[in-house]
């Protein structure tokens, strides 16, 4: 490991300006290294780089030379021993530190001299030593265009920025500065020395600056002139844990815009947090992420809520309210609350429906039974039993989108259902008798119980008669004869009785038929029952007696057809 320096080193010196170095291992110590050119030094890998201890010529894990200007740092672990900077920037210019954790050091990241155009970003700054980012110098030294951006600037031993230098166009935007100032002394969120010249009006927005224990507990704080002739100071919106400008804890003639905290209700145990500003009202979406304690009446109930783009969603659906006066509340300075009537707790609730899409079918035949079942309360529904869902006939098939269903016992069972969550249970029923059948599916879970509407299903006899005349032949000498005949098709599950009546016209005349039993001589015609799935063949025996076209007309069950015979 102590060799690594030299090594690395030696990547540096001899590559060209605009390459990237890629740290592939998770580890290595006793890194002090020399930026001399506008290089891309990237980890994949959260790599940890820390520092020798023992190195008396350069104690930073990166020094980033004026030569070494346009150099990029991003995705390393940095930890810096004996109180030394992680990285240390000296009048360079098109910096960018990205992604990086700055934990362990002395100062996070350290700029002197005069540097321009430097951008930190997304970086979490914590448990250092001393400043979190730590602007050395005096008034003579000049930072150009540095923007600090969504950076974690945490628990630093003294503040968390820290400037003692002149600027133009310094942004410090949409940063957790918390925390800082442990020590005491000089440790407040930001700190401007004696050396800082603020004539050209930092934009300081969008921060969360809170619980900075620095000197008087300051938030920002200026030394360096008394309150008559300090400069005016005038910053953007900021959250200072207060809804009250007085309770910011700024330095004399700051003036600032302040972010309030905001609950309102979605619905029945459902709340918005947001992030506000005091006067327009309009949501801060440029806040940083971050999680906020949200409890419900007391700390035994509490959510860790992300907070993003000025909102955090709190779901207090599933928890345990009082009967009366239930509130939601969050501390920063003071408690931030919203008290819930009784009249908004969330509640159980469920519709449980049945529908069948063929309500009249034929023995043989399947229908579709469509059982639904909807949350439409706040809470979870746990444990559902649903039974008498269907008449007890054969189940051809099923499926559904939640659940277990057993078609022998025909109970359907559902362990959860979320708010707002529909289960659909769909059954293909093959009935086995005749008859008219009602079902009322019934729900019960957990404290609830419930009927479906009830849906009546009708099944009807499945006989289905089919028939068909024939002559043959169709032309016949005087005095002889023909065959008339009707087939008749029973192809259902039940017999059924049919009347066959075949007229003829003069010229013709019945010779015999079969079937005499069902054949009437009277009304000329056959009743006869046709079995379930058997065919009868009716036939009679005619005569031709006179010479003509004669026409026979056949009916069967009041359905008629005409045919003709030729007789010569």
């Amino acid at each position: 490991m102590p060799g690594n320096v030299d090594a690395i080193q030696k990547i540096i010196d001899d590559a060209l300006a605009g390459d990237t170095i890629l740290f592939k291992g998770s580890k290595y110590t006793h890194l002090y290294l020399t930026i001399n050119k506008a290089l891309n030094i990237i980890s994949d890998v959260g790599t940890t780089l820390i520092s020798c201890p023992s190195s008396s010529g350069n104690p930073f894990i990166f020094s980033i030379t004026e030569e070494g200007s346009g150099t990029n740092i991003t995705g390393f672990n940095l930890s810096a021993k004996d109180g030394h900077d992680a990285i240390k920037i000296e009048n360079a210019s098109n910096i960018n530190i990205i992604k990086n954790i700055i934990s362990g050091n002395g100062n996070g990241i350290g700029l002197y001299g005069n540097n321009s155009n430097i951008e930190i970003k997304d970086n979490n700054i914590s448990n250092n030593r001393d400043f979190g980012i730590y602007f050395g110098g005096t008034v003579d030294n000049i930072q150009n265009n540095i923007r600090i951006l969504y950076n974690y600037i945490e628990t630093q031993g003294k503040s968390g920025i820290y400037i003692n230098s002149s600027f133009n166009n310094l942004a410090i935007l949409s940063n957790m500065i918390n925390g800082n100032g442990k020590s005491g002394g000089i440790g407040n969120g930001i700190y401007m020395d004696s050396g800082t010249n603020t004539s050209l009006q930092p934009d300081i927005r969008y921060n969360y600056i809170m619980n900075n224990e620095g000197f008087n507990a300051f938030q920002i704080q200026r030394v360096g002139s008394d309150d008559d002739n300090r400069a005016l100071l005038n910053i953007g919106y900021n959250f200072y844990g207060t809804n009250s400008k007085s309770g910011a804890g700024l330095c004399s003639k700051t003036t600032t815009g302040i972010i309030l905290t905001e609950f309102e209700e979605i619905s029945k145990g459902m709340y918005k947090l947001s992030y506000k500003t005091n006067d327009t009202k309009e949501i801060i979406t440029q806040m940083i992420p971050h999680y906020i304690k949200v409890c419900l009446n007391d700390n035994t109930q509490y959510k860790n809520v992300l907070v993003k783009n000025g909102v955090g969603i709190i779901d207090f659906r599933e928890s345990s309210f009082k009967s009366s006066n239930n509130k939601i509340y969050t501390w920063y300075k003071n408690e931030q609350s919203l008290q819930i009537s009784n009249t908004h707790l969330p509640q159980k609730s469920v519709k449980i429906s049945s529908k069948i899409n063929s309500p009249s079918i034929k023995l043989g035949a399947t229908t579709k039974y469509i059982i639904t079942i909807k949350n439409n309360g706040e809470k979870i529904l746990r444990d559902l039993n649903i039974a008498k869902i269907t008449p007890k006939f054969s189940v051809s098939s099923f499926n559904l989108n939640k659940g277990a269903y057993n078609k022998n016992t025909g109970k359907w069972i559902i362990s959860s259902l979320k708010a707002g969550e529909t289960a659909t249970l769909n059954i293909i029923l093959k009935p086995n008798k005749i008859g008219t059948y009602k079902s009322t599916a019934t729900l019960s879970s957990s404290g609830l119980s419930k009927k479906s509407n009830t849906v009546s299903l009708k099944v009807k006899e499945n006989s289905v008669i089919k028939y068909k005349n024939y002559v043959y032949p169709k032309k016949i000498k005087k005095n002889k004869y023909t065959i008339l005949k009707t087939v008749i098709k029973n192809s259902g599950t039940k017999s059924k009785y049919v009347k066959v009546r075949i007229g003829l016209s003069k010229g013709l005349k019945v010779s015999s038929t079969n079937y005499k039993k069902n054949y009437s001589k009277k009304t000329k015609q056959w009743k006869i029952k046709i079995p379930a799935k058997k065919t009868i063949r009716l036939k009679m025996k005619v005569k031709g007696t006179r010479k003509g076209t004669k026409k026979v007309l056949f009916n069967v069950n009041g359905k008629k057809q005409t045919q003709k015979i030729k007789v010569v």
